[in-house]
């Protein structure tokens, strides 16, 4: 070792800060043929049972062994029924710990509405248990039937459809199929905690249109493989099927079908109205460039807004670039790489194949092998691209490529939109810095995407 003058100090990396290291281990661990009964959606004999929930918005995965963090609580549901309060920490179910988001989830997968459960709870301290009933009830809007039904995929297992329409239209109706984001979370609109996103379904419904969503194979009521083994092209079939049968139901104009892509879903709607006519397609919070390209932007973003210097930034960057390059291009399983470069671990990422957001490897290797971005230049519907200006996890700019993409093509068709002081949970703050840290989904919903939608959705024909 050299010593003294000239002598070559080791590098030092410079520490992280708190908050960022708690990003750094969200954005690894979380980070987007029909059937021939006559009426696909609501068979005479449902194959799907209804599956119960619990009712609680999950923290961000931080890494405490005690269980996961609840950071909110659906209003009425069955655990705020049963006592349990933000905050609180669920440490097991019937005794099964529940040390991470998956374990919670494998222990709920095939609950039941009206099953009795245990949870045991770390409470400011204190260990406790509450006896909790899981429940679901149908959407229930003024004005609105919601119906909860079924569609048959190509890989011949069915998956939940929510349809609501309004009581007093005549007539086939316009519909709008919302298409989720990454997450292994499910649609139905009475488990959604996201204030925004739940406000702007309703929106919808009340200006009259037929609200569509399905739950993802092994998601909610869905049958199918469990959501973090299957991949992409998998789940893109599931949202094909289910496209198609909306647009053959009874009820329903299928010369006014919109999409409406959020997050992921933004990037798998192009794919779908590349293959099949809708009357237009909205997308809000949403990618264009390959994915290593944004989720190297998107680590860079978030690390300043939580307060990373320049210096730090560099390495997170670097990291990512790394991982992600190694995981889609050479195609290494993340075990591979964190064996060849143990330091990307202090960045959250595991040997596992569970990616982020709980997606497995083949899900990521398929959404880079699809060219989602290539897909705009085949969709020759009418296009909105919203962007909210505080949303931390998508770039303005990739929706601006987007009009630009369609508008090249097919001029006047596509066209921006940038809600003023909006997140990507659709909710409004005082500053980007203040959504990042409080959680997106807990301010109050902001108005003006769904504006922009409905007036839209009337421009393209929708009414």
């Amino acid at each position: 070792m050299r010593t003294g003058v000239g002598a070559r100090s080791p590098v030092r990396r410079p520490p992280m800060p708190a908050m960022l290291t708690l990003i750094l281990t969200l954005l690894a661990s979380i980070a987007f043929a029909p059937s021939a009964l006559a009426d696909p959606l609501h068979p005479d004999e449902p194959t799907l049972a209804r599956r119960g929930v619990l009712g609680v918005q999950l923290g961000y995965a931080d890494g405490d062994a005690r269980g996961v963090a609840i950071a909110g609580l659906i209003p009425g549901g069955a655990a705020e029924r049963a006592g349990v309060l933000a905050g609180d920490r669920i440490t097991a179910i019937n005794d099964h710990p529940t040390p991470t988001h998956q374990a919670l989830s494998d222990a709920l997968r095939h609950g039941a509405e009206g099953q009795a459960l245990q949870l045991t709870l770390w409470r400011q301290g204190e260990t406790i248990t509450r006896p909790v009933t899981l429940a679901r009830r149908a959407l229930e809007l003024p004005g609105t039937t919601t119906t909860y039904g079924e569609v048959m995929t190509h890989h011949g297992y069915a998956v939940r459809s929510i349809l609501t329409r309004p009581d007093d239209a005549d007539g086939p109706l316009p519909a709008v199929f919302f298409i989720q984001g990454i997450s292994c979370g499910s649609m139905d609109a009475t488990t959604i905690a996201d204030r925004g996103l739940l406000k702007c379904i309703q929106d919808v419904a009340r200006a009259g249109y037929a609200v569509f969503m399905v739950d993802k194979p092994g998601v909610g009521d869905s049958a199918g493989p469990p959501c973090d083994e299957y991949g992409f092209d998998e789940e893109m079939q599931a949202f094909r099927a289910a496209l198609t049968t909306l647009k053959s139901h009874p009820d329903i104009d299928p010369s006014r079908v919109f999409l409406v892509g959020i997050s992921m879903g933004g990037i798998q709607a192009p794919l779908l109205a590349a293959e099949q006519d809708v009357a237009g397609v909205v997308v809000f919070g949403t990618g264009f460039v390959p994915w290593t390209e944004y989720m190297i932007a998107n680590v860079r973003r978030q690390a300043a807004l939580t307060g990373a210097n320049a210096a730090q930034l560099n390495l997170v960057a670097d990291a990512y670039a790394k991982f992600w390059s190694l995981l889609l291009y050479a195609r290494l399983h993340p075990s591979e790489i964190l064996d060849r470069h143990p330091d990307l671990a202090q960045y959250g990422f595991q040997p596992t194949d569970s990616v982020s957001a709980g997606r497995s490897v083949r899900f990521f290797t398929e959404l880079h092998d699809s060219q989602w971005a290539n897909a705009w230049s085949l969709v020759e519907t009418h296009v909105l691209a919203i962007h909210g200006s505080y949303d931390f996890v998508c770039d303005r700019r990739d929706h601006e490529w987007i009009v630009e993409v369609i508008n090249t093509l097919n001029p006047g068709k596509a066209e921006f939109f940038s809600a003023d002081r909006m997140c990507h949970g659709m909710t409004v703050w005082e500053s980007e810095r203040q959504a990042i840290r409080s959680g997106m989904g807990t301010g109050e919903p902001s108005d003006a995407a769904t504006e922009a939608m409905l007036a839209f959705f009337e421009r393209a024909g929708g009414k």
